[in-house]
């Protein structure tokens, strides 16, 4: 068996030990985690094209380098 193929189980063994998330904010060692959605309000000058902000912002890179960004 080649062993990139196995897991980290596989090669280490199961856990020694579990500390959960929760029970680390219960304890006091961590913050608890909190997400809060915003919206965001995106609206776009009419006279503006996402084509026209995008060459703006690159305008240092190299040619590349922006079809490399369009591709993400």
């Amino acid at each position: 068996v080649d062993k990139g193929e196995l897991t980290s189980a596989a090669n280490f063994g199961t856990y020694i030990h579990t500390y959960k998330f929760d029970e680390a904010v219960k304890d006091g060692v961590i913050l608890d985690l909190r997400y809060e959605a915003r919206d965001v309000e995106q609206q776009l000058k009419e006279d503006v094209t996402f084509d026209t902000l995008f060459d703006e912002s690159t305008k240092s890179l190299t040619p590349r380098a922006k079809e490399d960004l369009k591709t993400w």
